[in-house]
């Protein structure tokens, strides 16, 4: 559990962060976090900020939308736990912890948890007020902080937005184009919107799941086993290999009916 300590116990504050101690009208709660123990967890709803005095954490966001839900990183039908960040020893200059909350919506986006004995000040709400009102140093070290956070959270966005965005073009084909040829590398993968696209071997209609024709070859990275081409008239949609990732979050169930076709 974690461990109250007083404030003589905290050797080496700055003279800023003892000034601001000393003239609080009730002193913060000084705790040591030992390793494996958690600061915060995500989905919490607290506006209390941890100000790391010294030791070393990682930051541990749910992969999925958990703290949306209110449950923390490490619950939610055994959600997988990604390390979103990590600090190494705090150094001289002191961290704030749980600012995105306080100055956010209240809620936790992120676990907090100690990979080294981790000293902090607990501050609530009130005691906050007087940091920002009194010390000019620790509100810019919070504020450059807090920046440097939402960059990471917009970066972070941003590089999701990407892996899941499918690069697709729509293409019109007449009837008898060739898509594909037998042994061909699968490295384009086409949906069809309308027409009908068959085997040109025996005029069979290719295989499709969720619109997609014959997906097999292109998500395992295989060749073409069949040449095909157009019977009609198509309105296709074509994907590239460079998408492939995307195609598979967007579309799982083309990739859980490819799995039941091969354990049948």
């Amino acid at each position: 559990m974690p461990q109250s300590l007083s404030l003589e116990e905290l050797q080496g504050l700055s003279h800023e962060v003892e000034a601001f101690v000393r003239g609080l009208p009730s002193p913060p709660e000084a705790i040591r976090f030992h390793a494996g123990e958690y600061l915060i967890r995500e989905g919490e709803e607290e506006q209390c900020i941890y100000l790391v005095l010294r030791g070393a954490y990682v930051v541990e966001r749910s992969s999925s939308q958990g703290s949306a839900t209110g449950q923390p990183a490490e619950g939610g039908e055994g959600r997988p736990t990604v390390i979103a960040a990590a600090a190494g020893d705090i150094g001289e200059e002191p961290v704030f912890v749980g600012e995105m909350a306080y100055l956010g919506s209240g809620i936790r986006t992120a676990s907090v948890r100690a990979t080294f004995n981790t000293d902090a000040l607990e501050l609530l709400p009130e005691q906050m007020e007087i940091m920002l009102a009194q010390c000019p140093g620790l509100t810019r070290t919070l504020c450059r902080q807090f920046a440097e956070r939402l960059k990471e959270t917009s970066d972070a966005l941003d590089e999701m937005a990407r892996s899941l965005a499918v690069k697709a073009e729509p293409v019109k084909m007449p009837a008898d184009t060739q898509l594909w040829e037998a042994g061909q590398p699968a490295d384009v993968l086409y949906q069809r919107i309308t027409g009908l696209v068959v085997r040109s071997d025996t005029g069979a209609p290719v295989p499709v799941i969720e619109d997609f024709l014959e997906p097999g070859p292109f998500l395992g990275g295989g060749t073409y086993a069949y040449a095909a081409k157009t019977d009609s008239p198509c309105m296709l949609v074509r994907v590239p290999a460079s998408s492939k990732q995307a195609l598979v979050r967007n579309y799982p169930a083309v990739v859980l009916e490819l799995l039941a076709e091969l354990c049948s």
